[in-house]
């Protein structure tokens, strides 16, 4: 039931991006952010755009 933000790189070679819809369909209200041009680690391959998504995110639950 917590707010829940799957993160995934459109160029993931280890795991598919529809397991993130899977994710998704599976965990109510979560919602998706996939971050193009990047691959398994966004954390460490976009570090800035996770980190603005994360804030944004963030920002929208402590508002609600």
């Amino acid at each position: 039931e917590a707010p829940t933000l799957v993160l995934w790189g459109d160029d993931d070679r280890w795991i598919p991006i529809a397991h993130a819809d899977r994710f998704v369909a599976a965990i109510p209200g979560a919602r998706k952010a996939v971050i193009p041009e990047c691959g398994h680690v966004p954390q460490e391959e976009r570090p800035a755009e996770v980190a603005r998504l994360l804030e944004e995110f963030l920002g929208e639950t402590r508002a609600n």
